[in-house]
């Protein structure tokens, strides 16, 4: 008699193996179950009655529980740190851009292949970090099975030969895949739309060249792409079209009009218009404190701090925008933060990618709690994850961020961006920075007399 986990239909006596631990399999004889619930039944009528309350009554092996949890953590970390490898990832990447526009121009050298050529390779290796982490706290990886009895107990998580539970698992991803059916007319023309609109955001600026150079400064921006596009959904069919050589050989339907990709109910309904406003509040935010003064201010306040080693100040900024975001907005705390980074750096005569590229970095770091980010906030709806889970595995995760983000920027970063003096972008009316990093840098000049002596 067949009985049912959500979509997986297994016998009784397999469905009672896929509740067990590794170390119970053979153990599932009649009267050795551990199905909450469930005993052996003599008759038929107790048997129905049983598999009536199967779904109120399961209760799964530890074991699985804690992949479940693991799967859930995974998803979230993932989403947060990949949004980190392009400027479109995630809000905060945004934000820093709009910021070192207003306060310094569009001759910065952060633009989408920029990013992508600092965030992409730290988000993979973080990323690696973060796995290694999740087998850690979940799987054979924990330390604490490491050694056992006086000896190493580690084990392969893999094996050569699938058990029964795997098989069952393989056969629903299989037949959900084969559901999706081939690809469709609508799904490959957004597809051709999403690949133009990244090779246009690469090779935009390039070092200098890029189809941007086509136009005068400052008429084309990253934003020029994602409107074109965007306007193109509107227009492009949503089915082949029905005309000349472009119409199918079996369509014998009449010609005419088709639907196009995009339209606006669509757009009015799904679109984030919540997330649209509290970009533009948060830039306007940003521009009230740069034009009162009072990021300026809060700057001058954070001079005190000058005494510190600069890759010290750096780790310390880390260390608290990381924290501070955990209990409200990622988007909200980068628009705070970042204008008063961006002065601080002008008051002490840092590199402002120095200090503003790591915090926006481990602002999206966040995987302590729900309310941190919303792919935190979906992993725990589930129902699966508890707080103190999230807290646990991601305190750890989160120190380790903080770690690698310095890592990053002092290694790498410092090679691409030239941290290590203060850029001519950044020089401004009020600001001699520039001006003393020239002059410090010719007085320590060795003569050419004393060269050729």
């Amino acid at each position: 008699m067949d009985e049912e986990l959500g979509n997986i239909h297994l016998p009784r006596r397999e469905y009672t193996m896929f509740c067990l631990g590794e170390n119970d399999k053979g153990k599932t004889d009649h009267h050795d179950t551990h199905i909450i619930g469930v005993d052996s039944v003599s008759n038929d009528g107790e048997e129905k009655e049983a598999d009536e309350d199967l779904e109120n009554n399961f209760e799964v092996a530890d074991e699985y529980k804690g992949m479940s949890k693991g799967m859930m953590l995974c998803v979230a970390y993932a989403a947060n740190i990949g949004g980190t490898a392009s400027l479109i990832g995630t809000t905060p990447n945004l934000v820093l851009v709009g910021v070192l526009d207003d306060r310094y121009g569009q001759e910065h050298p952060i633009n989408f292949l920029s990013w992508m050529l600092y965030s992409l390779p730290a988000a993979i290796v973080f990323l690696i970090i973060a796995w290694v982490w999740l087998l850690c706290v979940y799987l054979d990886l924990n330390p604490r099975n490491w050694w056992k009895d006086g000896k190493c107990a580690c084990s392969c998580s893999c094996t050569c030969k699938k058990t029964e539970e795997e098989k069952v698992v393989s056969k629903v991803i299989k037949d959900e895949y084969k559901k999706l059916g081939p690809w469709t007319w609508a799904e490959i023309s957004v597809l051709v739309h999403f690949v133009t609109l990244a090779c246009l955001w690469v090779f935009r600026d390039i070092g200098g060249y890029g189809w941007g150079v086509l136009f005068r400064d400052g008429y084309v921006t990253d934003s020029t792409p994602a409107i074109l596009m965007a306007s193109l959904l509107f227009c492009a069919p949503s089915e082949c079209p029905s005309y000349f050589c472009c119409r199918p050989k079996e369509d014998d339907s009449p010609s005419g009009s088709k639907p196009s990709l995009l339209n606006w109910p669509a757009v009015h309904k799904n679109l984030p218009w919540g997330l649209i406003l509290l970009l533009g509040g948060g830039y306007a935010l940003a521009e009230g404190c740069e034009v009162s003064g009072l990021s300026q201010w809060i700057g001058e306040q954070l001079t005190v701090l000058d005494y510190l080693e600069v890759w010290v100040l750096v780790l310390v900024c880390t260390t608290v925008v990381c924290f501070f975001t955990e209990v409200t907005s990622n988007t909200a705390i980068a628009t705070i933060f970042l204008p008063i980074l961006a002065a601080l750096a002008d008051e002490l005569c840092i590199n402002p990618l120095y200090i503003m590229v790591p915090c926006t970095v481990v602002v999206t770091y966040a995987f302590m709690l729900p309310v941190a980010t919303p792919p935190n906030a979906i992993a725990f709806s589930y129902g699966q994850l508890t707080i103190p889970d999230m807290a646990s595995v991601g305190c750890m995760l989160n120190c380790l961020g903080i770690i690698w983000a310095n890592i990053w920027v002092n290694t790498y970063g410092m090679a691409l961006f030239d941290l290590s003096s203060y850029p001519e972008w950044a020089d401004s009316e009020n600001s001699t920075c520039y001006e003393e990093f020239i002059n410090a840098t010719s007085t320590t000049m060795v003569p050419l007399t004393t060269l050729t002596l």
